[in-house]
């Protein structure tokens, strides 16, 4: 009577644990998971209320109460199942041809062989007996080999179950330790309890106390369930994130909680990343911060991270775990996309580069045709890219250049990476020809670019400038050759025409005749100088300012003055018309500073410098020198400096006044080209390279 009563003080005790298990999992089935867990407390309780009846219950509702027992022991063993597969995240095995029929089929034998009476009672069960009490009865079954082998179906499926979830739970490296102690826990006492029953240690024969440790087991997944998370923690991770993937996993929980975290993530950034913590914390800003993560929405962005080195760029990928009902968090693929992002920054500049250029730039196929054009090509020459792409590039050279234009370009097909220069004229969309001036690269065998790249500038202004200028220097050459010869000859016949008379007469009159002639001899020298002065500068040479300033010393007549010369630079210029622009300037700083005075020659980041310690030149009229004709000098003709700023003008030079530090004029020299290349054209070599000379 005593185990009786024992019994049904367990049996009773298993049932409430198992209902309020039920109607704590039912509230919270927003849980992953939840809904089979309560399908399974129901099974549970079920078992549980049978037995609970048949122990109320008289002989004939013993009797099929203990049949209903075993129905509901084989739904446990198979809900059991179905929990912890889907939990594991391996609905796959549910949804297989062959998983269905394996379950199916010993769902069905469970049920038929035990549950149903006259199959169970022929083939499962030998006797049944009944044991009366004054408080309770309990069926006592005996079993044959299909009961024995029922026996094993139910516990294969309990074991692949369990083995399933344990698995999972314990393979997962950041499971915490205390989550894998209640698990055992709960296995260990559905284990110790059906032992215990099926070697009937209990006193009273029947007593099934598997029924007991089970609704325990459910009381303690509870507790995990809702007071440690335990349902938080979801080993399905691994499905989403293969372990040595290079990409960053992280699994949050619906509260914001860091439950999974793969290899690649912990060393993604400066810190670790610490499972248990939230997100926020965890990982570092802007990604735990971000909406995607706060709201747990599923979508893809792109953030960066600034750290003490350079920036860091993360695409970040958020999607929910199954099912998508009643997700159980979210999974954060992070990948390192910074040589990406920097390859599309420069992707970006380039672009901007080749469409905002000011030059043109198109791509040509080895046949000639015309593959791109940037946006410079439509506003030079009012073709669109679609206008352009698929032409022929030579139907649009002028005719008198196609030859020339085709050889260039049989030249850079045969000589990759090395640049051929040419000139032509382009027929532009209005009909106009425009002069271009074309540099030519092979990169046919990059297959990124794969055809001949052209650089072009439009030269049309140039070559009409070209084209005027020469036309100035021929009128400029007619002009010196009417003053060489025009007027040179009528002097000299006078100049001889006046040493006849000189013998013959004796006259005052005659040295002031004398004088004038030498006067119109000058006027004319100077004249001619100007004229040649201003004719364009064509070829030039690299010539050292401060060698060829120590040669004109030598010929010009200057007295007791003093020349030094400190300019260490080397100027590409015509050396005749250069030597011209200094003799000027040094017989302007003896005329106006004096027999004593001393000249400078320096040069300057972008030029050189001719100064003196002569009384120097007004601000008011440093514009007006360089004009022809202006002169201080009673006997001067006002052409020196301007011979100067002519041959500066003709060099493309800019040249400007100011006072030097000796008190004096500086003229100052800017915008020369200059010589940098030691294997560029060798400097003159004009006396001596430097120093002092009186």
């Amino acid at each position: 009577m005593e185990a009786l009563t024992l019994h049904l003080v367990l049996i009773g005790g298993a049932l409430v644990a198992t209902l309020s298990s039920l109607w704590w999992t039912v509230r919270h089935r927003e849980k992953r998971a939840a809904n089979e867990f309560a399908v399974f407390l129901v099974a549970v309780g079920l078992w549980a209320g049978v037995q609970f009846v048949e122990i109320l219950g008289g002989v004939t509702v013993a009797y099929y109460a203990s049949f209903g027992v075993e129905i509901a022991r084989g739904l446990m063993a198979v809900t059991w199942f179905y929990f912890t597969v889907t939990y594991a995240g391996h609905q796959s095995v549910l949804e297989s041809t062959l998983g269905r029929v394996l379950v199916g089929a010993g769902t069905a034998y469970l049920l038929l062989v035990t549950g149903v009476p006259p199959i169970a009672t022929r083939f499962t069960f030998e006797t049944i007996h009944v044991v009366r009490d004054p408080l309770t009865t309990v069926a006592l079954l005996g079993t044959t080999p299909f009961h024995y082998l029922a026996q094993v179906v139910g516990y294969v499926l309990v074991g692949a179950g369990t083995v399933i979830l344990g698995f999972r739970l314990i393979e997962t490296k950041y499971a915490r330790q205390w989550q894998v102690a209640v698990f055992l826990c709960a296995v260990g006492l559905v284990v110790t309890f059906d032992i215990v029953s099926n070697a009937a240690v209990a006193s009273v024969t029947g007593v099934d106390y598997a029924v007991v440790g089970t609704a325990m087991a459910s009381v303690v997944y509870i507790v995990a369930l809702y007071r440690g998370d335990l349902f938080g923690f979801v080993p399905v991770a691994r499905e989403h994130a293969v372990r040595h993937i290079d990409e960053g996993v992280v699994v949050v929980n619906p509260d914001g909680r860091i439950i999974d975290a793969n290899q690649a993530a912990q060393s993604l950034f400066e810190t670790s990343v610490q499972v248990g913590e939230t997100a926020e914390t965890a990982l570092p800003a802007p990604i735990g911060t971000h909406d995607l993560l706060v709201e747990q929405t599923v979508g893809r962005t792109t953030v960066t991270l600034q750290g003490e080195g350079p920036a860091r760029h993360y695409e970040m990928t958020v999607s929910t775990l199954e099912p998508a009902e009643a997700p159980a968090g979210i999974v954060v693929i992070l990948r390192d996309v910074t040589d990406r992002e920097e390859y599309e920054r420069e992707l970006e500049q380039y672009k901007a580069f080749v469409e905002q250029s000011s030059d043109l730039l198109t791509l040509i196929d080895e046949e000639g045709r015309i593959e791109y054009a940037n946006p410079q090509t439509e506003r030079t020459l009012g073709y669109s890219e679609s206008e352009l792409c698929g032409a022929n590039s030579m139907e649009f050279i002028h005719p008198e250049d196609r030859e020339r234009v085709r050889a260039a370009f049989e030249a850079v097909l045969e000589t990759p990476g090395e640049t051929v220069r040419v000139e032509y004229r382009f027929r532009s969309a209005d009909g106009e020809w425009v002069w271009l001036e074309s540099r030519g690269r092979n990169r046919l065998d990059n297959p990124a670019i794969d055809g001949v790249v052209f650089n072009q500038r439009d030269v049309t202004a140039q070559k009409e400038r070209s084209a005027e200028l020469r036309r100035q220097n021929e009128r400029l050459e007619q002009f010196a050759s009417f003053v060489s010869h025009d007027l040179r000859n009528p002097l000299n016949v006078a100049q001889g025409r006046l040493a006849l008379v000189a013998e013959e007469v004796d006259s005052e009159h005659l040295a002031a005749v004398e004088r004038a002639h030498d006067r119109m001899a000058e006027l004319i020298d100077d004249s001619l100088a100007l004229a040649r002065a201003g004719t364009t500068v064509s070829d030039t040479t690299a010539v050292d300012p401060s060698a060829l300033a120590n040669a004109c010393w030598q010929t010009v007549a200057t007295a007791s003055a003093e020349l030094e010369t400190d300019a260490d630079v080397v100027v590409r210029a015509d050396e005749s018309r250069l030597r011209q622009l200094i003799e000027n300037l040094v017989r302007n700083a003896v005329e106006h500073g004096g027999e004593a005075v001393s000249v400078r020659v320096g040069g300057l980041e972008d030029g050189f410098f001719v100064a003196d310690d002569g009384p120097g030149i007004p601000e008011d009229r440093r514009e007006t020198v360089f004009e022809s004709g202006y002169s201080t000098g009673e006997d001067g003709a006002g052409i020196g400096l301007t011979i100067v700023k002519t041959i500066a003008d003709a060099h493309g030079w800019d040249v400007e006044i100011t006072t030097s530090e000796m008190g004096g004029a500086r003229f100052e020299f800017t915008d020369v080209s200059l010589v940098t290349d030691e294997a560029d054209d060798a400097p003159m070599a004009a006396s001596a390279a430097g120093g002092r000379r009186d």
